[in-house]
């Protein structure tokens, strides 16, 4: 891991030259920025120093002065740690020194130390006075740094410049010697180009990971399958690059070519090509003299409706949305935002996109990703900004479980991976730290809160309970009702599971749109008892009714006298052996006699089961078949034998008096 320091500064403030002095490495690479003499795209230079070969290596990335090329200098400082910020003594605070600091600042620099160069060009009463002054502008600024005068030309001050340097990269190396970000791969690219003999090669900084030969990624968005075949870290072959480092990498593959990769892309483990393109960000606006005024305007009418975001190497037009927030929630200089890209990007929590006007000429503020997962369940207004304002961003099981807490649909293990840029192992292991629960359904897998999950269940049981005791004579409750006593939330995914759980673990059942608990017999009332006499003769004949028969002879309505047989079922004098067909309870335990029978006596068939019964064909198919799903019989080829003889016995519910069989 290396530590990229950002050398920052207005045009003609002599940064190329200083980098140059420091390392030896001509960053300006391009013949238009040798011929004009100003840099136009960020060049990069590795600083080993020669005494200290087992340290981390500095890199340092010297971005353009010129306000008209912002765009490559936020390109440039991805992945920049501290900042070296170049300011001439001749000039000494300038228009894009001001910028430069302020978008730095954004990005979350807070190592800095000031170069004050071409100290040569002036005597050393005009220094200390700049020197006072430029020390007076950083106070003014909230930056603490060094000043140091150096100059390129001459050679003064760079030794001690290179000690502070060496000083800085150790104290940097102790602070971040904890953070353990995600293992999947993702190099941020910003230049890209054919090498003879070799193919595409892409450079870029590898924001987490550990890139290998060998290795299969994708280039994201665009999602392009291909496999590393050469890796270089500062000019040298190496077998892997760690996460923090510059590399080039040489990419293979069916389809590579010269257009398969460019500034803007990302180099990723296919668990994060996941490119999102609607993001819900925090904006934080630059504060201090540079901004005079702007936290006493109300965001919404501040900010525009189109901006541009500088994402990692990318810069791509957005339209936002303010997301409302109450009061307390909203500082002084942040805001919730929505942004709706213009193309997708891969986001990862907590990265930092620059946000600048949609003309280029001013900077906006900065937004930090808080979630990338195109979707919060459907929530609006203050319960979106609950659920961002709620989110806890210090560790990504903190993040799940507090997201699950808020979601009514979980979040799926895929995304959760990509928003924290995790392998889909990391992701599982820090589910299982925040309790999350993995659930199989049928559009794949989810994330829930397992608690919360234990809680509906709780409340569907009681709920279940509640109306039993309020209404013995009904037969369950109405699902509709059911989803009225959880919380809106519950409704959408939670519930479905816990019912189906519940049913599975034999604590409730359902008929229809009905649910009730397993003991629970509704109490027959007069018109239960009307119905019992009417049909149960219909239900004893060998030539059984269909629901669609019965409704018709009795003269009921479909739905109806589907509650009503299902009631008459429960109360143990009938039996559901398909959706559309009843059998009264003492016919059924007749034909299982009689399958019993035949299939002792050497084999159960259709056939023989039809002639001995004198039921029909299919009656008799559809009995059987009822028989093999209880288990009282398996079908073996054309026939059957006998595995349980008291399955049917579980499974009935006998009424104290059954009707007896009607021929």
């Amino acid at each position: 891991m290396s530590l990229i320091i950002a050398v920052a500064g207005h045009i003609d403030h002599g940064k190329t030259a200083l980098v140059r002095a420091l390392t030896g490495i001509e960053t300006d690479r391009l013949p238009e920025e040798r011929k004009r003499g100003i840099s136009i795209e960020s060049g990069f230079a590795h600083w080993q120093r020669a005494h200290a070969r087992d340290e981390p290596l500095i890199s340092f990335v010297d971005v353009p002065g010129h306000e008209r090329y912002i765009s490559n200098m936020v390109a440039g400082i991805q992945g920049a740690r501290a900042a070296l910020l170049v300011i001439a003594c001749d000039d000494g605070v300038m228009p894009q020194t001001r910028e430069h600091a302020e978008i730095l600042r954004l990005m979350g620099i807070s190592r800095w130390l000031v170069a004050l160069t071409k100290s040569d060009r002036i005597d050393s009463d005009q220094l200390s006075g700049r020197q006072a002054s430029i020390q007076a502008w950083l106070a003014s600024e909230a930056i603490q740094a060094e000043v140091i005068p150096v100059s390129a030309h001459t050679g003064a001050g760079i030794p001690e410049l290179g000690s502070r340097l060496e000083a800085l990269a150790e104290l940097m190396q102790r602070e971040h010697a904890d953070q353990v970000p995600g293992d999947a791969i993702r190099l941020c690219v910003d230049r890209s180009f054919i090498a003879a003999g070799d193919g595409l090669v892409v450079t870029g900084l590898l924001i987490s990971g550990v890139l290998r030969l060998g290795d299969n990624v994708r280039v994201s968005p665009g999602g392009l399958p291909a496999r590393v075949r050469g890796l270089q870290r500062a000019g040298q072959s190496v077998i892997e690059v760690q996460r923090g480092s510059r590399c080039a990498v040489n990419l293979a593959g069916p389809g590579i070519d010269r257009q398969s990769a460019g500034r803007g892309d990302w180099i990723v483990s296919s668990e994060l090509h996941r490119p999102v393109s609607i993001i819900d960000v925090r904006m934080h606006e630059p504060v201090g003299p540079t901004s005079p005024g702007r936290s006493s305007v109300k965001p919404s009418t501040r900010l525009p409706a189109e901006l541009q975001v500088h994402a990692g190497t990318t810069r791509v037009s957005a339209r936002i949305a303010v997301i409302t927030a109450p009061t307390a929630e909203a500082g002084p200089h942040h805001t919730w935002i929505r942004l709706r890209l213009a193309r997708p990007v891969i986001a990862v929590v907590g990265d930092r996109w620059i946000l600048r006007s949609s003309d280029g000429a001013r900077t906006l503020g900065m937004a930090e990703v808080i979630w990338p997962v195109d979707a919060t369940d459907g929530l609006r207004g203050p319960a979106q900004a609950s659920l961002l304002q709620g989110l806890d961003r210090t560790h990504p099981g903190a993040w799940l479980s507090s997201a699950l807490a808020r979601l009514a649909g979980g979040v799926t293990p895929a995304r959760f991976a990509a928003a924290w840029g995790l392998t889909l192992e990391q992701a599982s292991a820090f589910g299982q730290s925040a309790g999350a629960l993995l659930v199989q359904h049928a559009g794949g897998s989810v994330l829930l809160d397992q608690n919360r999950l234990d809680a509906v269940r709780a409340r569907l049981r009681t709920a279940v309970d509640e109306w039993h005791q309020q209404h013995p004579e009904s037969l369950g409750m109405n699902w509709t009702e059911l989803m009225g006593s959880l919380d809106r939330l519950d409704t959408r995914r939670y519930a479905g599971i816990a019912l189906a759980s519940l049913q599975a673990a034999g604590a409730l059942m359902r008929h229809g749109d009905r649910i009730f608990r397993p003991d629970h017999v509704p109490a027959p009332s007069a018109e239960d008892e009307i119905f019992r006499l009417r049909v149960l003769p219909l239900l004893a004949e060998r030539r059984s009714r269909s629901v669609h028969e019965l409704a018709d002879m009795l003269a009921m309505p479909l739905g109806n006298i589907r509650l009503a047989l299902d009631r008459l079922a429960l109360q143990g004098y009938a039996v559901a052996i398909t959706p559309q067909r009843y059998l009264a309870i003492a016919q059924i335990e007749a034909l299982a006699a009689a399958a019993v029978s035949i299939a002792d006596s050497g084999g159960l068939r259709a056939g023989d089961f039809s002639r001995a019964t004198g039921i029909g064909r299919n009656l008799s198919i559809d009995v059987l078949e009822f028989f093999d799903r209880i288990r009282l019989t398996r079908r073996l080829g054309d026939r059957r034998i006998v595995i349980d003889k008291q399955a049917l016995q579980r499974v009935l519910r006998v009424a104290p008096n059954p009707v007896p069989e009607v021929a």
